[in-house]
This record gives C-alpha cells, structure tokens and sequence, in this order.
C-alpha cells in the first residue's frame, strides 16, 4: 500500500472482543446460614437469652454480572505520519445485574425474596482522535490534535411487575430505553398578565392558579386535559453524566519560543439545583443577588400598580408560590461547556555564558489553569465539571485559576 496509494503511511485494523466478570452486591447472601444475637428469647424468670436467626430466601445461584465488550477501529497515519487519525466504536453488554423478582406472594410467607440475576443493560459509543505535526520550516514547527468520545447505557431489560395501563408503560417502562433521561414538566414560558393565568390550565392542584402571579412559570398541558400534573412530564433533558467528553491541544515552537494551549470540555448532561441557590428566601434567610432581575409591581404599595418584567418570578416566601419549584428547564441546566484549561509561553536560552557553567540550556515559562469557561451564566459561579454539591444547593468551592512562572535547568 506504501508503494500503490499515495500520502498512506499507516494503516492497521483493530478488533476485540472481552469477557469480564464484575463482583455485585452484599457479600455471602447466597449463604444459607444461620445469624447470631438475633434477638433474643425469653425461656423463665424474665431471663433473656440470645439466640440465633433463620435465614430468610437464599439464591444459591447467585453470581457476578457478565460484560462482553467488543471493540472495532482503525489507526491511520497518512504523509509520512504527520497526520494521524484513530476511530474506535465499541460496546459493552452487561448480564445477571442484580434485581428482586416481581412476584406476588401471600402476607403469610414471612420473608422477602432474595436478589437474583436479572437484568440487563448495554452500553455503546464512539472513540475519534487526530492529530496533527508539520515542521514548516527549519525554525517554526506546528502541532494540533484533538479527540471526542461520545456513549450512552441503555437499559436492555429491568425486572418489575405488570404495567397498568399504557400511560403506566409510557412513564414507567425502562426496558430498550437509554438511561440517562430526565422526565420534567416543558416550561413554555411565564405568565404576562392576570387575565393569562386565568385562561390556562390549571396547574398547582386543588389550588387552581390562585397563587400564580405575573412572571410565574408556565408549563405545556401535554395531554390536553386542562390540568397541568403528574401525567404532563415529559423526557427532555439528560441527567447528570456528561455523554461527550472532547478536547484540543494546540502548540508551536519558533526557534527558541515554544507555546501550547489545551481547551477541553463535556456536553450532553444537566445540573439541576434547590434550596439556597434556587429557592427564594430559603429557610427564610437571604437569596442569591441574581434573583433582583425578577418580576415586581412599579408601585409595591399599590397591588394595582403595573407589573414590571424580569427574569425570574415575583419574590414570595416558598409556602406562598405556586409551581415555580416544579421540576423544568428554570433548574436543569444544561451544563455542556469549554474550558481553556491550560495555556503555557515559554524561551529557551543556549547562550555560550551558559554551557561554561556546565548549563546545556535554561527554559523561563509562564502557564496558568482554568483560564476561562465557556457555560451556561446560570452556572459560571460554579464549576460545571463538577456536581451541584450536598442537597444539590451548590455548596461546593468555585473554580479557581491558577498562575506559575518558572524555570527549567538542564545541566
């Protein structure tokens, strides 16, 4: 091939196949033995005796899950390998994931079933990355690459009893579904005045709307029923796991001035936050300065008075708002994003001075970390890499950046 197709300098196949055990679950339950200290018995005088306690089900078939992965890709290399390319696309099949069998058994059997082997799942993606080296000329030399990785689990079969009815299925159902879907009501905007919110659909319950206010929240009635529920939340966003991972190294070296740039990110996943950082007046105690841009009367004496816009909804203690806190895109972020990681300037010195003190070369460089973040403005106090924190309230220390100058020495 070197020799009949021009501008090929590597080519090679790759393909594998694996299979894997994985430990899962409490150790022993498969164990049909007898426990100590459990409980105890009364046998004379109000003397009381511990004993020992039956076991209850035992699956002596139990065992680990089961992967089998597979593997196919290329490695190409083309003009004399200054440009290379790798694609890999791969899956994963897990078997025997550890569930309770749906089954139904008369209040008199005293136990519970034991966990077995049951379910599925599978996973599947993608690998890509190229490359990129030129010296251009005898001072000035370029190199670049990047990479994407892109997967997601699907849930192939989940153990449960009989769905109800096909609304049951639809809201329910996990089997052949991806899962990292989040299920939520469709905010299709805020209310602009009273007379708006009289005409829609009911959406806070046996409330009506008497507690909506101009700026509130307004959510799609998905079935058409007039009430907005339970049965109007619909798949649109994904969870918390980033299903895209990427990045880019850019560098270039002129004589003795050398530069590299690394930008890297994920993408397709939320952050959903509550309490502190979401919720007016949490615990009753202050509330982040971005809720000022909210909905206000022009005149707060008058109730009558014009309703000036803003961002968000009109400032009420939690127990008085409506569906504000309803679980939709105002809370779930989408938290794709790009980071300049990392950025370093750096000069070689070769002076004559230096190589008569035994120094082959002395580098001086300055780099700095987390330079910048490109991300939702919900998110830009925080880190989007990183999780909401406890109580998904973002109690977690903001990104910091970091700056260096240094020197390396070679002798």
């Amino acid at each position: 091939m070197k020799e009949n197709i021009r501008g090929i300098s590597n080519l090679k196949l790759r393909g594998s196949y694996g299979l894997v055990g994985e430990n899962a679950g409490s150790p022993f339950q498969y164990v049909g033995g007898f426990s100590l200290n459990q409980g105890g018995y009364e046998f004379s005088d109000g003397i009381r005796t511990s004993g020992v306690g039956a076991p209850g089900v035992v699956n002596n078939n139990l065992t680990w899950y089961t992967s089998k992965i597979k593997d196919l890709g290329f490695d190409l290399g083309l003009f004399e390998n200054s440009l290379n390319i790798g694609f890999d696309v791969f899956q994963r099949d897990r078997s025997g994931l550890l569930s309770t069998r749906a089954a139904t058994l008369p209040n008199t059997f005293g136990a519970n079933m034991p966990q077995e082997n049951l379910n599925k799942d599978l996973t599947r993606g993608i690998e890509f990355s190229i490359g990129y080296v030129k010296h251009i000329t005898k001072d000035l030399s370029v190199n670049a690459s990047a990479n994407f990785t892109y997967d997601r689990t699907m849930n192939v079969y989940v153990e449960r009893g009989s769905f109800t009815n096909s609304m049951d299925r639809w809201r329910n159902g996990q089997n052949n579904r991806w899962n990292d879907v989040v299920w939520m009501y469709n905010k299709v905007g805020q209310f602009q005045t009273t007379d708006q919110i009289l005409a829609a659909p009911i959406q806070d319950g046996s409330l009506g709307n008497s507690r909506e206010l101009p700026g509130d929240f307004q959510y799609k009635d998905m079935n058409n029923d007039g009430i907005i529920d339970g049965n109007d939340i619909t798949p649109l966003a994904h969870n918390s796991t980033p299903s895209m991972h990427y990045g880019v190294t850019l560098g270039a070296k002129w004589k003795n001035l050398d530069f590299n740039m690394l930008w890297q990110g994920s993408a397709s996943y939320t952050q959903y936050f509550t309490n502190v950082y979401a919720t007016y007046l949490w615990n009753d105690a202050n509330m982040p300065a971005y809720f000022m841009d909210r909905w206000h009367l022009s005149d707060p004496n008058d109730l009558n008075s014009t309703w000036i816009a803003g961002t968000w909804p009109a400032v009420r203690r939690q127990p008085d708002m409506g569906t504000m806190y309803n679980l939709s895109s105002a809370w779930l972020r989408n938290a794709s994003y790009v980071r300049l990681k990392s950025l370093e300037v750096g000069y070689t010195f070769t002076l004559h001075q230096l190589t008569q003190l035994g120094i082959q070369n002395l580098r001086v460089y300055a780099n700095g970390y987390n330079l910048l973040t490109i991300c939702d403005p919900f998110l830009k106090a925080f880190d989007p890499e990183r999780t909401e924190g406890p109580y998904n309230a973002g109690f977690v220390y903001p990104l910091n950046k970091s700056f260096n100058i240094g020197i390396n020495v070679t002798f």
